[in-house]
């Protein structure tokens, strides 16, 4: 039996950190990059289930896709809207992967600095059989009203 989100909103964490855009954005149309941690522990993510399964993910509202290896959040209007499928790994604490039709998926960076951008790549894993996910690569989904 296949797992299915609702559509809802939702946090979205990578460990405690919590995903999402920056408080403090420019004022321009560009896409605005998708960050972890985000500034903004209250920053909720509205996900659309679709009915192939597929999901749509909105970042304060706006549409997120990759866009040169990393996710953003579009706000004007795109013709075609980046499908995400959501997947649940309940062997890994029941967390979640986040991929691209094409297997890549959100990976959390790290690094020293306060907020590191949400990379688009193949999911890193460990070499043990059968391969876990690294943390970097796992989320935990949250609905609002748990």
């Amino acid at each position: 039996m296949s797992f299915k989100l609702p559509s809802d909103q939702y946090y979205i964490r990578n460990g405690r950190s919590f995903a999402g855009r920056a408080l403090h954005e420019d004022h321009s149309l560009n896409p605005k990059p998708v960050i972890c941690p985000t500034d903004d522990t209250n920053d909720l993510w509205i996900v659309e289930a679709l009915p192939n399964g597929h999901y749509i993910l909105r970042a304060r509202g706006a549409p997120t896709a990759e866009h040169d290896g990393y996710v953003y959040a579009f706000l004007q209007e795109r013709e075609e809207k980046k499908e995400w499928i959501i997947t649940l790994r309940p062997d890994q604490d029941h967390q979640y992967t986040i991929q691209e039709a094409t297997g890549k998926g959100w990976i959390a960076e790290t690094g020293d600095e306060g907020h590191q951008r949400i990379a688009v790549g193949p999911l890193p894993t460990t070499k043990s059989d059968p391969p876990q996910f690294l943390g970097s690569a796992l989320w935990t989904i949250q609905p609002l009203v748990d």
